[in-house]
Parts: C-alpha cells; structure tokens; sequence
C-alpha cells in the first residue's frame, strides 16, 4: 500500500491510500495469460527450460565417458547406522546402476544419504529435509519398480535428479510469469 500524506494551508491534514499493483507469483494456475502471444511465449520458455535440461543431461554423459570425475565422493557410500536402509540382493541392471550412482557427487551425496538413512552424522544438518523427503517419497511410490532392477540407492538418486529438473522447469515458468506481469 502507498500512503500520500498531505497538509494544506489551513493546517488539516489529510490521509489518502492508493493500492499498488503487484506481481505474485505463487499460484500456477494459468501459467499464461489468455492470449495467444502469451501462450505461445510460455510454450517457448517451458521448450527452452526442457531443452536445457537435456542438453545438460548429454553433456554430462559425454563429459563423464571421456574424462574420469574429478569428485570421488561418489564412491563412499558406508552402510546406514540404523537397520532401517533398504537394500536388495540382486540387481538385474548393475552397469546402469553403477552410472548412476557414479552420478550421485558433491551435494547430492548428502541428499541421498538423508533420503536413505536420515540424519545420521552433524554434517548433514546443513541440508533442509524437504527435498530427501521428496526423494525418498518419489522414489518409494513412483519409482518402486525400479528398486529390483537398479537398486535402492540408484533409484534414489534418479529421484533426485527428476525433481530437481521439474523443480527447474516450474521455476523457469514462474518466473516468466513473474517478469511479464
């Protein structure tokens, strides 16, 4: 709200208040504005945030079949403290799980540690649960039927990447939707 103060002469003052015209972005409902300029230009964002995210998918690929990762985090991955973690016996797919897992670097280390086994070590209390939460649900529910094939901790990481990529997506509309309003 915008508030004018103003004083005349005759030393009463008055008080008025004009709305201010705001832009939030926090419904998804639309997404687009009613015309067809504006559907078309949020088809365009929503092809160019998929398309980069697939791009980066290729690169990441091509990248990581010439030259060995630099992170070697990947590889440790000790047993949970509690007897809670899910682990199957056999993998049916055991290259493509071991790519993904060689994926699961840096901070996605920590993700897929909490998603597993929760907060074990101080450390992993830097990182807010919402999105081990979603991993762990999205790959309990949606990606259950993978378990058997690439294993629990591949799934997991799977998880993780889809919805950070979505979250990508929807951020990328949200804040077209922001800056043409």
């Amino acid at each position: 709200m915008f508030t004018e103060l103003s004083s005349s002469s005759s030393s009463s003052l008055s008080l008025s208040v004009q709305p201010v015209n705001v832009c939030v972005c926090i419904s998804f409902r639309a997404m687009a504005s009613d015309s067809p300029i504006g559907t078309h230009h949020t088809r365009i964002v929503l092809r160019s945030a998929i398309a980069s995210r697939l791009l980066l998918l290729t690169l990441i690929i091509l990248w990581r079949s010439i030259v060995k990762p630099y992170d070697t985090s990947a590889s440790i991955n000790p047993t949970c403290l509690s007897s809670s973690s899910s682990t199957s016996a056999s993998i049916v797919f055991p290259r493509i799980a071991s790519a993904i897992e060689d994926s699961i670097v840096w901070d996605s280390v920590y993700f897929v540690r909490i998603a597993q086994c929760g907060y074990e070590y101080e450390q992993s209390y830097a990182f807010f649960p919402l999105l081990p939460l979603s991993i762990s649900l999205v790959s309990r529910t949606v990606f259950a039927l993978f378990i058997p094939l690439v294993g629990y901790r591949a799934v997991l990481g799977l998880s993780g990447y889809v919805i950070s990529n979505i979250a990508f997506v929807l951020a990328a509309l949200c804040l077209y939707r922001c800056v043409s309003c």
